[in-house]
């Protein structure tokens, strides 16, 4: 698919809603979308017909609530019934908008789905604001569109064994491997310390949905300590190559660093060292050093110095540790999507109550995106320092438009570009001549490129194009 089917689905009660979305939700600013809504069903048609056909091919669904909504007989026995069984079978995205404040408490399938605007505030509340939300609400569904495209051309990819099936198959390894290894432990402190904690994550499965297993199992172990050093070593290597983590259990000195050359002391280092092969070897994987005293750590730390460590009997530690690992996870997975994107992502900071409506933002954004393979997206107009950075990781380019913004706003997020990991080409638009001298100061010593509000707009804005194409 080269472009993602959207249907809006709406009461006409709400038409004033409906269409102050459609001027944020259109053509000209989703060039990936195509959207489609029942005033385009055309004179002569069979509206239900069309209807019904327009929903079986829509990729994602706009649910616009409200009473009026939820009280249309047509809306309930055919889109909104329709919408959640194509949900449901993993056919669609259905996105509730919330319009106006109606009785949701009777309606599990449309509160239980992640609506817009996030934390379930309504349009019509919002006064003011209402626009940053349409904004919100914009960027978010241009997003699934990207995600949506680009998941598609990471299977076409694997299907066809091209030149970036590798990276394809990595990234559906790392999303699809939910397995921990957790290592076999010589000693019977480290078996009743690996017993201990599979009872955790039994809980943490059963109570909270928690997305991994761990192997080998404890029936699996008891198996595995009858057999002989190398057939343990055999299986252990089959489930840490399975396994996304692996946790190693050390209760002596002797467990990796062993005293002597005997089989049965070097069981724990012989697992150590195949899951340090799998990091080496696989795009990703991380080990866990869980030490059982603290005392071990001066005696091991020239090897186990590149590792996290984990040390006592705190599980939620050990979860939150892990829960660390899983954002590594994202951002590996989000830079081996990069190839895959049917845009390059650009993401430009501004401040949203002072510069949105400025006639260069909007020159320059417009001007970006003349080339099709380019996607302007802004920062969330409520988001947070932290937000901004992780929105920053999945960009290709960034740009800081400083028009009537102070300039401690501007100074923060070039901080935030300079402080980024990713190299990528960042701009800073200038729409203020005089501008203040430690900015410029700042941005020439950062490298920045300079698009100015002046004759040198064109310049400036093909420099950025240029650095973004490498």
């Amino acid at each position: 698919m080269s472009k993602i089917n959207l249907f809006i689905s709406y009461s006409h009660d709400d038409e004033t809603y409906f269409r102050r979305l459609k001027q944020f939700i259109n053509c000209t600013n989703c060039p990936n979308l195509n959207i489609w809504d029942d005033e385009d069903i055309q004179p002569g048609e069979e509206w239900d017909e069309e209807i019904k056909r327009k929903l079986n091919e829509a990729h994602i669904i706009l649910l616009l609530i409200s009473q009026d909504f939820l009280n249309s007989k047509y809306i309930n026995e055919i889109e909104l019934k329709s919408a959640l069984k194509k949900h449901e079978l993993n056919q669609c995205r259905v996105i509730p908008i919330f319009v106006k404040e109606c009785i949701l408490n009777i309606h599990p399938q449309i509160t239980k789905l992640q609506g817009l605007p996030k934390g379930m505030k309504f349009l019509a509340n919002m006064g003011e604001q209402v626009d940053s939300l349409y904004t919100e609400i914009y960027k978010e569904i241009i997003e699934v569109a990207e995600e949506l495209l680009t998941d598609e051309n990471i299977r076409n990819s694997i299907s066809k064994n091209d030149a970036k099936s590798d990276n394809a198959k990595a990234i559906e390894d790392l999303r699809n491997k939910k397995e921990i290894f957790l290592s076999v432990p010589d000693s019977e402190e480290g078996r009743k310390k690996r017993k201990a904690f599979i009872i955790q994550v039994d809980g943490k499965i059963k109570y909270e949905s928690w997305p991994y297993e761990i192997v080998p199992s404890i029936k699996n172990t008891e198996e595995l300590i009858t057999k002989s050093p190398d057939e343990i070593v055999t299986a252990c290597k089959a489930y840490i190559t399975s396994a996304l983590y692996s946790i190693h259990i050390i209760t002596s000195e002797t467990d990796l660093v062993p005293t002597d050359n005997t089989s049965e002391k070097q069981v724990n280092k012989l697992q150590y060292d195949l899951s340090k092969s799998e990091h080496v070897n696989s795009i990703f994987h991380k080990r866990i050093v869980w030490l059982l005293s603290a005392d071990l750590k001066p005696k091991l730390d020239k090897e186990i110095s590149m590792d996290p460590l984990f040390t006592g009997n705190d599980y939620e530690c050990m979860f939150d540790l892990i829960k660390s690992l899983d954002s590594e996870k994202e951002k590996k997975i989000n830079e081996l999507k990069k190839d895959f994107s049917p845009n390059k992502k650009v993401i430009m900071f501004y401040d949203f109550k002072k510069d949105h409506n400025s006639d260069l933002r909007i020159k320059l954004k417009t001007r970006i995106e003349e080339n099709k393979k380019i996607s302007v997206f802004p920062n969330m107009p409520n988001g947070t320092l932290s937000t901004e950075r992780e929105e920053l990781d999945k960009c290709d380019g960034a740009l800081i438009f400083y028009g009537a913004s102070d300039p401690e706003w501007v100074l923060m997020h070039q901080s935030i570009l300079i402080g980024s990991s990713a190299k990528r080409p960042k701009a800073i638009c200038i729409d203020e001549p005089e501008i203040n001298l430690k900015i410029k100061r700042d941005v020439s010593i950062n490298e920045f490129i300079t698009i100015s509000g002046n004759n040198e707009f064109e310049d400036g804005v093909q420099n950025f194009l240029d650095k973004l194409k490498y």
